[in-house]
């Protein structure tokens, strides 16, 4: 067996690993989940038992050249370590601090902001607040369909300082009170005002810090449904759509900025809300929510195997190609409940034609605990308007079966 040319290692790496096979790498891989299509183009592939040993035991071993997904970006200590060992693709462990910090990161968007307060997008920064100094809480329940419309007051956020994909995020209302979050480091994060009438729509830019500068991949929506995901799924992220939604000359600029200022290095993301005007004379406004210095959840929708050096591991952005993909879209589906996956037949993965197609396709019997993901649905060209049925369809072919509480059992 040939020696890989990069091992990725995270909780879920499929989504990396096919980018990076499709830019002519071989990768191995070290995740939680291996799932079929994972183990189809990844050689050798390990099951990630969550420690840091195995991580540290795995890069030192292969001594190749390694890169993270999440949630190694909230464990700088390993990631530092690992670099001794083999060389890293990525942010250090020195720049996570600083980039996680979000008090930190309200600080760099101050100085943003101020250099665009005459061009056409403005940059909104949100306040944050400390564990020690929580805001009122909003004075009833906010309900999950309504928290990205008009809001008649401040709304904060209830996050957990090592978030990852949306992980122990909650409303800050009545009900949050006694959130389990509040059990572990957190802050607070303002996320709508009282001014706001016409709500916000999330958005997600992907960059890549290289050594010759900073390499704009795109944009994608991340809209209220796919974040919010169904009441049962909380802030768990879910759905996205791309590329497109944020002007490329904004989003360039704003991802040189942060990659500067934190001395970010490979790929990154940047959480963002657009607020539109509202009518008044006020200008739209961005908001960034957070950087995510890792390749993200969003990132293959901005590969295009056809245009190739635009892709998360090509050289080039979109635009120096002159190549404008059709948009993509896919959506994570949760276990409502325990479950045990059925014999199924052979699922659509992808082509670069196809208008749906699946991934993270779990082994036939696999067991999937509520609220873990069972598959992604993916949708391209027409088919980004048929995720739902496209869902309907793999759930019939994957045939969960309800577990009996506290057991592997049907």
């Amino acid at each position: 067996m040939a020696d890989p040319d990069l091992l990725i290692v995270g909780g879920s790496v499929r989504a990396a690993a096919w980018c990076a096979v499709r830019a002519g790498l071989k990768v191995a891989a070290l995740d939680r989940y291996n799932d079929l299509d994972l183990l189809a183009v990844a050689e050798p592939c390990f099951n990630w038992d969550g420690s840091d040993e195995q991580v540290e035991r795995v890069v030192g071993e292969l001594g190749v050249p390694w890169m993270y997904t999440g949630p190694l970006e909230n464990r700088p200590d390993l990631v530092d370590r690992c670099a001794a060992l083999a060389p890293l693709r990525g942010t250090c462990g020195e720049a996570l601090r600083r980039v996680r910090d979000p008090f930190e990161l309200h600080a760099a968007l101050m100085a943003f902001a101020e250099s665009r307060r005459t061009r056409a997008e403005a940059l909104r920064v949100l306040d944050v607040r400390s564990a020690d100094d929580p805001p009122p809480y909003a004075p009833k329940e906010i309900r999950t369909v309504d928290f990205f419309c008009a809001s008649e007051v401040p709304l904060w956020l209830l996050k957990p300082l090592d978030s990852g994909g949306g992980a122990g995020i909650a409303v800050w209302d009545a009900a949050a009170v006694d959130h389990p979050t509040r059990e572990r480091p957190h802050y607070f994060q303002q996320i709508m005002t009282s001014g706001d009438r016409r709500g916000c729509r999330p958005v997600s830019v992907s960059a890549d810090a290289a050594p010759g500068g900073v390499r704009l991949l795109g944009s994608c929506s991340q809209g209220p449904a796919q974040l919010l995901g169904r009441l049962h799924q909380g802030f768990r992220w879910s759905e996205a759509c791309g590329p497109g939604f944020v002007r490329r000359s904004f989003a360039a600029e704003m991802a040189e900025h942060l990659a500067m200022w934190f001395d970010l290095r490979g790929l990154f993301g940047v959480d963002l809300c657009t607020y539109a005007g509202d009518g008044d004379g006020a200008k739209a406004s961005f908001a960034v929510v957070e950087v995510n210095p890792r390749f993200t959840a969003t990132m293959d929708l901005l590969d295009d195997i056809r245009s190739g050096p635009t892709g998360p591991f090509g050289t080039a952005s979109r635009t120096d190609v002159g190549v404008v993909s059709a948009r993509r879209r896919k959506k994570v589906i949760y276990a409502k409940r325990d479950c045990r996956l059925r014999e199924h037949r052979p699922l659509p993965i992808f082509s670069p034609d196809a208008r749906g197609w699946v991934a993270d396709v779990p082994e036939q019997g696999a067991v999937v605990r509520a609220r873990e993901p069972i598959c992604t649905v993916y949708g391209s060209g027409e088919g980004i308007h048929n995720l739902r049925a496209a869902e309907v369809r793999v759930l019939t072919l994957l045939a969960p079966v309800q577990l009996r509480p506290d057991t592997s059992d049907p």
